[in-house]
């Protein structure tokens, strides 16, 4: 039998300040800042000291600043949101919400509970070019610091994206790619909602081509995810006009 678990979207708070020597020229530099850290996916690189070490398993922690005050959790089992404020470079986040989703790594469960704990002690924050890439640095009251670097978001470089729900079948299948000989498929179909959020209707199963960034597929185990799609004006040769990110993961099921 299917075990089905449903998660729900939120989105909390974010946004920087960084101090300058008058009220005008601050006032700039916060809205700089601000634009800088909005503009990049952070994902952590680094971690040093610390009370407690964060698990391996907590490697691949994002964190996502959105619409100048939202800020999204992202890299564990379930995703995760939380408020926060900011006054130079004194940074507090507030109790994170979390979706409800049940991971059966226990590896990875433990670290997004030891995340979950730890960002609402964030006490500082430090926004740095780099030649490479920019890098955040937080810094929490256990004295741990995390360095995250950033990358630049599809919405910075595509523009406003569309919402669209696709299923993903448990199994891919063989297909036919100009690129990739003896190329594997995962085979999905359009779903659509009604305004109270149930299941309209379902479309034809079809051959995906391309890739989901954030999403990883398991053999096995089938999902329906709601993703941004974006429209690249220049896309590569023989390669899809859409970039697809995963905005959220609806449903998931293992097939038995």
């Amino acid at each position: 039998m299917a075990k089905t678990a449903l998660a729900t979207a939120l989105l909390g708070l974010a946004a920087c300040t960084t101090p300058v020597e008058n009220t005008a020229n601050n006032d700039k530099g916060q809205a700089q800042m601000a634009a800088n850290l909005q503009t990049h996916v952070w994902t952590l690189t680094q971690v040093e000291g610390g009370a407690k070490p964060l698990p391996a398993a907590a490697s691949k922690v994002q964190l996502n600043f959105v619409d100048g005050q939202g800020l999204l959790v992202k890299g564990l089992c379930n995703s995760m949101r939380g408020h926060y404020t900011a006054q130079g470079q004194a940074l507090e986040i507030g109790r994170l919400a979390s979706t409800m989703m049940a991971c059966s790594d226990e590896q990875l469960m433990a670290a997004e509970r030891q995340v979950g704990i730890l960002l609402p002690q964030a006490q500082t924050w430090q926004l740095q070019d780099k030649a490479a890439a920019p890098e955040l640095e937080i810094g929490f009251a256990d004295g741990q610091r995390w360095r995250l670097q950033g990358l630049v978001k599809p919405e910075t470089l595509y523009g406003t994206p569309e919402r669209v729900f696709l299923e993903i079948a448990p199994q891919p299948q063989a297909c036919s790619h100009p690129l990739m000989p003896n190329a594997q498929c995962l085979q999905v179909r359009s779903v659509t909602y009604d305004a109270q959020g149930l299941k309209k209707s379902a479309g034809e199963w079809e051959n995906f081509y391309g890739a989901i960034e954030g999403f990883e597929h398991r053999p096995g185990v089938r999902n329906i995810v709601r993703l941004k799609r974006f429209t690249n004006p220049h896309p590569p040769a023989d390669a899809s006009r859409y970039v697809y990110v995963l905005d959220m993961v609806v449903e998931t099921s293992i097939e038995k």
